[in-house]
């Protein structure tokens, strides 16, 4: 049987479509997997998800970056507008909270072993 010889180019072309599949499987496994969301935040909660400090959480709220609601001394924050402002400040390797409303650690794992993965193939 003779042996067939690969160049670089078909090296690229196989780590571009390794990575959609990646991405394809990642972003389906994701979305499956995700538990229903609350539509309202509290602030704990919001910290939370996004793994912030009380004072970040309230440098977005007084930058007018996260929008925010307050009830009876209470400041909610709506999911939409959480990822909004992810989707706005942070669109990696085609994971977009516009079109694919994940969960944020969830999204975050998943672009960390995309990242790992693509840094690993560009030697290629």
């Amino acid at each position: 049987m003779p042996a067939e010889i690969l160049t670089t180019d078909d090296l690229r072309e196989f780590k571009v479509e390794l990575i959609e599949e990646f991405r394809r499987i990642i972003s389906s496994s994701i979305i499956s997997n995700s538990p229903p969301q609350k539509h309202l935040l509290k602030s704990s909660e919001a910290q939370e998800l996004l793994d912030l400090s009380p004072n970040s959480l309230r440098n977005l709220r007084v930058s007018r970056v996260l929008p925010f609601t307050k009830i009876n001394g209470v400041i909610y924050y709506e999911r939409s507008d959480i990822d909004q402002m992810i989707a706005r400040h942070k669109s990696l390797l085609g994971l977009n909270l516009n079109t694919h409303p994940l969960n944020f650690h969830h999204e975050t794992l998943a672009t960390q072993y995309l990242l790992i993965l693509s840094d690993t193939l560009m030697y290629f």
